[in-house]
Parts: structure tokens; sequence; C-alpha cells
């Protein structure tokens, strides 16, 4: 005999029971816009209003003597104390605590930077060591400031950021010659093009061009990219140096004919009018190589574009005209 699943059984639940009851869906009959406009201002302006203003906020104390001041500020540094014991204590919260002493003692306030560098968890984290040098520097001393740099590069040489900060600093004093032996120090470490760049930047700004010309070759020989090259070449035509640029051309051309095998460079080859310039062809081609690698003509250039760069450097304007370009 079938059982009426809606029956209730003494001491059991039914069907009926267990169903989840939601409530019938309202349909929003009018949808036009309400004629009065409730601001987020007015919101607040209304929550401030309902605020119960009998709750007055705590008096400020007064610090009368030396002594309050001491027992004020013994309080506080127990709580820091507290925060910086605590296992999920970060580098935020040893610089909060070091900036809090260093407003009335600067002593105290490099021995909390110094013990959290024993932090074995924050030994290596270069934002400390940026925050302490900075903490040195705020504050005027200067060979501090050095003494910290010079820990931070020699437990982080791959940082570019603090090398950058301690140059900077260097140029700031005015000690231009400390800040280059900063650059070949962190030039020794092999970084990346942004290192150079910052290098060249350097130089640049103090007219340096026999400086700059030579951090441009040992970047090209560091870095034999194709947008160095193209910006070395550029800067050796700003100063009227056409026949070096023209030479730094070949020398990439013939560079990336030795290494490279991209085939887009071949595809951008084939679209140089052979009467273009040398200097723009090849520039050309170096902007169409592929940024992460070394690249050049997938099989070797084809015979006119060496020719039509061969006459042009030669300055037979005869040969030059006279190369072209298959179709």
């Amino acid at each position: 005999m079938a059982t009426d699943p809606t029956r209730r059984t003494p001491g059991h639940l039914n069907q009926r029971d267990t169903e989840a009851r939601l409530p019938r869906a309202t349909r929003v009959k009018n949808k036009a816009p309400s004629p009065i406009q409730i601001t987020a201002e007015q919101i607040i302006r209304d929550a401030r209003g309902c605020q119960d203003r009998s709750i007055k906020p705590p008096p400020m104390s007064k610090i009368a003597d030396l002594d309050e001041l001491s027992e004020y500020r013994l309080g506080e540094r127990n709580l820091f104390e507290e925060k910086i014991g605590r296992a999920d204590c970060g580098v935020s919260a040893w610089v909060r605590y070091a900036r809090w002493e260093e407003q009335g003692d600067l002593a105290r306030s490099r021995s909390v930077y110094e013990r959290a560098l024993r932090v074995p968890a924050q030994h290596r984290d270069h934002t400390l060591w940026v925050k302490y040098a900075e903490f040195e520097m705020r504050n005027g001393s200067v060979s501090h400031a050095r003494n910290v740099w010079d820990r931070a590069v020699a437990l982080l040489p791959r940082v570019d950021q603090l090398w950058s900060k301690y140059a900077h600093m260097e140029e700031l004093l005015g000690a231009y010659a400390n800040a280059r032996q900063v650059f070949d120090r962190w030039m020794a470490w092999h970084p990346g093009t942004n290192g150079w760049d910052a290098y060249i930047m350097f130089e640049t700004r103090y007219g340096e061009t026999e400086r700059t010309r030579a951090i441009y070759e040992r970047l090209v020989d560091e870095h034999p990219l194709p947008d160095a090259f193209k910006r070395y070449a550029e800067f050796e035509t700003k100063y009227g140096e056409a026949e070096r640029a023209h030479r730094l051309y070949q020398r990439a051309a013939e560079l990336l004919v030795a290494d490279g095998k991209d085939p887009e460079v071949d595809a951008t080859i084939a679209r140089i009018s052979p009467y273009e310039d040398a200097e723009a062809a090849i520039a050309r081609i170096l902007s169409a190589s592929s940024l992460h690698s070394l690249l050049g003509w997938l099989g070797g250039p084809p015979p006119w574009a060496m020719a039509c760069l061969g006459a042009r450097c030669t300055g037979d304007k005869k040969a030059y005209m006279r190369t072209e370009r298959p179709h």
C-alpha cells in the first residue's frame, strides 16, 4: 500500500516540513524613478544627526613635566614592543616604531632599525634597508647613510632600487665622483638595461659626452640589442658624429647577420627601397627585430641588401644606385 509523502508520521518529518519555503516574488509594477531622490551626502548627514550627542570623546591628557613625559613615552614604547614581539609582525610595525622614536631620540630609532635587520625573515627585505637609509639621510647623517647603503648593496646586489637610490643620494650631495663609483660598482654586477640607462642619464645631465660614449660602448658589449645600437647611434647623430653613427649601424648589421635567426627581419628588408639611406634601412631592420633575442636575417641577408650597405659605406654612389631589389 502506497504511503502519502505529505502525511505526518509521529516523530518524523514529512516532505512538506523539509521543503524550503521561499517568499513569493513581488512584481514591480512602476519602474519609474522616484520623484524624491536621496543622495549619499544626505544619508551621511542623517546618520550623524542620529548619533548620541551625550557620548563625548575622552579628554586630551596634558603632560605637565618631564616625569609625565617619560611615563607617557614608556607606555607607548611598551605598546610598540608588544606589537613587534608578535609572530605575525611585519616590516611596517618596525618602521612605525622607528619613526615614533625618531621624534625624540635618533639613537633609539637607529637601534630599532638594527634590531629589525637582525630578524632573519626581514634581513633580506630591501624595503627595510631603504627606510633605514632614508632615515639617516633625513636627519643629515651622511656617513651613517653611506654605511647603510654599502651594507645593503653588498647583501642585495641584484636589487636595482638600492643602487639607484645610493647613486641619487651622492648626486644630491654633489659628490659626483662618488656617484660614478657607485654606478661602476653597480655595472660590475651586470644589471639589465635599466641600470645602464640610469648611468647614461647621469652623465648626460652634466654634459660628459666622452663618458657617455664609453658607457654606450660597454652597454652594446653587455647587451647587444637592437634598441641599444639605435640609441647609441642617435646619441652620436645628436652630437654631429655622423661617421660614428654610420659605423655603428654597420656594426649592428654585421652582428645581426652573424647571430640572428628572425624571419621577420628578412621580410622587412624586402620592403626597403634600394635607394634608401643605409642608416635608415638598418634602423628599420633593428626596429623590426623582436626584443627578446639577438636578431638578424634567417639564413643570411639578401645579396642586394649587403651590396647596398657596402656601396653606401664606401661612398660609391654609382654602385649604390645600381643595387636593385628583386621583385
